[in-house]
């Protein structure tokens, strides 16, 4: 699909094969199975933020196209990931846009364009309306080019991480380059490089701030934009490779003693608890960069995601919740393989 090489290791590391990490992780097989029959996905195909009777979740786009590609990839629930790609199909504006709450991310649209593009990929056929396909990435490349992460909304919101035009965005690098091949569109070279000068003016040496104007960085935010790095293929530059591999070892820094990767930080502190989805993304991170470099950091995680299992088989969000979070597991499913198997940056969640 994407020119990113599976092979990739920028830092330095002889990429020798690695059979295991030491940690022993969540176990794989009851967190698909709840991912594909204990709960988030519903019989219409949506799929829901987590599960928890007491606080339910709500249909969400962006994880439900995070889920598709996954279980695309996997290749042996095409039955689900049809259902999954219906119900994504009927929720895309006309204008290309989706996600929740009457607003319409970049972002969501673009995981929900992956998700519909890897699935076409595992088919060898686009099966999803082209001119659907289309929409979305022309929404996509319009946020891009305004420098906005999303069509408009209340200024209630427009303080938070996701509503701005920020770090997390980077993650677009995925489908600004796959779509162009799958779908024959023109490349977009030029536009993925103004986004990748953007993002990386949010960088420090370290960590990347949620946005412009803030001195806060939510963890999540910035292990997108490392991911958004890892995109980039072999169009990255050497800042960018840089940034990767800095961004990588920051992340190793903060790692809590349980091996969790907290919420937040303000450039001095970290704050807020250790989260499953930061953590199963720096584990893929980790995985990605240097497999050899930060075997440590990788145990630590696979320890900290195995103690946050829950009886069903799904991730909880953080200690304590009993919100069995539905993109964490996803993160995590594909964490362990690459743990155990070695990293395919091109298949990226």
């Amino acid at each position: 699909m994407s020119n990113v090489s599976d092979s990739f290791v920028p830092c330095g590391s002889p990429a020798v094969p690695v059979s295991r990490v030491r940690g022993e992780g969540p176990d794989v097989g009851p967190m698909l199975s709840w991912l594909k029959s204990g709960g988030p996905i519903r019989e219409d195909g949506a799929v829901l933020s987590w599960i928890n009777s007491a606080h339910p979740g709500y249909d969400y786009p962006e994880i439900a196209g995070l889920a598709l590609r996954l279980l695309s990839i996997e290749g042996r629930s095409m039955f689900l990931c049809d259902r999954i790609a219906a119900a994504l199909s009927s929720k895309v504006s006309p204008w290309g846009g989706t996600g929740k709450e009457g607003r319409e991310y970049a972002f969501d649209s673009a995981m929900v364009l992956g998700g519909l593009l890897t699935l076409a990929s595992k088919k060898g056929a686009i099966t999803t309306d082209p001119e659907l396909l289309s929409r979305l990435f022309n929404f996509e490349c319009d946020c891009v080019r305004r420098k906005v992460a999303m069509t408009d909304c209340s200024a209630s919101a427009r303080d938070h991480w996701s509503v701005r035009y920020g770090a997390h965005l980077l993650k677009l690098s995925f489908t600004l380059r796959e779509y162009p091949e799958i779908g024959g569109a023109p490349p977009q070279s030029e536009l993925l490089e103004v986004l990748t000068c953007d993002v990386l003016s949010l960088f420090d040496g370290r960590r990347f701030r949620t946005q412009a104007g803030s001195r806060w960085t939510y963890l999540h935010s910035h292990c997108y934009a490392l991911e958004g790095l890892l995109g980039l293929g072999e169009e990255r530059s050497a800042t960018a490779q840089a940034a990767l591999c800095a961004g990588a070892a920051w992340l190793a820094e903060l790692q809590t003693a349980n091996g969790g990767i907290p919420a937040w930080h303000d450039g001095r502190q970290a704050s807020g608890n250790a989260r499953t989805d930061a953590t199963a993304q720096a584990l893929r991170i980790w995985c990605a960069v240097d497999r050899i470099n930060f075997s440590q950091p990788i145990g630590r995680a696979l320890h900290f995601l195995r103690m946050l299992q829950s009886p069903q088989g799904g991730l909880f969000y953080e200690p304590g919740s009993q919100d069995v979070n539905t993109w964490a597991t996803v993160f995590a499913i594909q964490g362990m393989e690459w743990a155990r198997e070695g990293p395919r940056p091109a298949e990226l969640v």
